[in-house]
């Protein structure tokens, strides 16, 4: 039970993503088994196999990167605690699967931001955290030296319209309607004074 104690604990490594409950059920399931949970700080930093998280200061395409690659290691761990608890307690084997279940659910999420239009994944072949955290950070950073589509400057400048930058074509829309005006109402003036009779010259 110390290995499962310890594969939960793993989950926290990313900067304390997973949730309370998964720590709690672990330890309710070690004391149920009869064993002690050892949840302190630093009963984890000495018992745990895995280092500090390396990443310092980044943009948060680098930090998701970087946990994209922390979680396939944790969920690794979990796959292997999985299949050594099947043949020991199903009860355990049902929590770790659930456990996993939200993991890999997590891992779905971060990786949305990382994989391009075809699928293909930023950090694929990265082996470190500092690795994974760069290739998704300059896979951003040419995309957004791309030239937009046509498309996009459409919407762009949509965008712009509703965000107020229309107010010179609102401007030039409202001259020209004020000159159609001016011209319809010379031009009914004019009507006018072609059906009206001739005066008599006064005697």
């Amino acid at each position: 039970m110390c290995e499962l104690e310890r594969d939960n604990a793993s989950e926290g490594q990313g900067g304390g993503s997973a949730p309370p409950a998964v720590a709690a059920e672990t330890a309710e399931r070690i004391s149920a088994l009869g064993g002690e949970p050892q949840g302190t700080p630093g009963v984890l930093v000495a018992e745990r196999t895995w280092k500090d998280y390396s990443v310092g200061r980044a943009d948060a395409i680098a930090h998701l990167g970087a946990l994209d690659l922390v979680y396939t290691g944790v969920i690794k761990d979990h796959r292997a605690a999985v299949s050594k608890a099947g043949s020991i307690d199903p009860v355990t084997e049902d929590l770790l699967v659930g456990h996993l279940r939200s993991l890999e659910l997590f891992q779905w999420f971060v990786r949305a931001h990382l994989e391009s239009a075809g699928g293909d994944l930023s950090t694929a072949g990265a082996a470190t955290e500092e690795q994974a955290a760069k290739a998704a950070s300059s896979t951003r950073t040419t995309a957004a030296k791309r030239p937009a589509k046509k498309g996009q400057q459409v919407q762009s400048m949509r965008t712009a319209r509703r965000a107020g930058g229309d107010r010179p074509l609102r401007a030039g829309l409202q001259a020209t309607e004020e000159v159609a005006l001016s011209e319809h109402d010379a031009s009914d003036g004019q009507r006018r004074h072609e059906l009206m009779p001739p005066r008599r010259a006064a005697r």
